[in-house]
């Protein structure tokens, strides 16, 4: 029987001169970055395509990865790009207490069962001053056209069937849930 296609979200590496939503996302984390030097860590991070581009960017960053999908993270170690890949469940990451400087997070939040769990990880693997780079849809804001099918009932569930969202947060919400760490 052959194997379903299923696709693998990661694979290409971003051209920061590009004007699309995954260039203007790591312009923004390239941006947050105070340190030339230091250790780095994507969780959730696919096939890999921003820490292989973080670390084409800023080749002096010691990169690690890691994400559940083992398919994907089989693909990330194909391009041999230097980055450390793990499979890990990013509630319990396999990595040393204080150890990474930057921990970076494109859109992984509204995929974990346990967001205390993940936080908690999160600040238990950073060290002291280190940078924490978070995007996540805040698909809660009011007036968003995803609050307005979720208030009308219209697809409201569209991203959990589809996407596997299920969290939702809005801005405030989850800034209050950082200030609790």
């Amino acid at each position: 029987m052959k194997k379903a296609f299923r696709p693998i979200w990661g694979q290409e590496t971003i051209d920061l001169n590009k004007r699309n939503l995954a260039s203007l996302k790591l312009r923004r984390c390239i941006d947050s970055i105070h340190t030339e030097k230091g250790k780095a860590v994507e969780i959730g991070c696919g096939a890999g395509k921003f820490i292989r581009s973080l670390n084409l960017y800023l080749p002096s960053l010691e990169c690690y990865a890691g994400d559940i999908d083992v398919d994907a993270i089989n693909l990330a170690k194909s391009y041999g790009d230097g980055v450390s890949y793990s499979v890990f469940n990013a509630e319990s990451l396999p990595y040393e207490d204080n150890f990474f400087d930057i921990v970076i997070m494109f859109d992984i939040i509204e995929h974990v069962e346990s967001t205390e769990k993940l936080l908690n990880e999160v600040m238990r693997i950073s060290k002291r001053g280190s940078t924490i780079h978070i995007f996540i849809p805040c698909e809660k804001e009011p007036l968003t056209i995803h609050w307005l099918l979720w208030k009308l009932r219209l697809g409201h569930d569209l991203k959990k069937k589809h996407a596997g969202h299920i969290q939702r947060f809005t801005k405030k919400e989850f800034i209050n849930k950082l200030k609790e760490k």
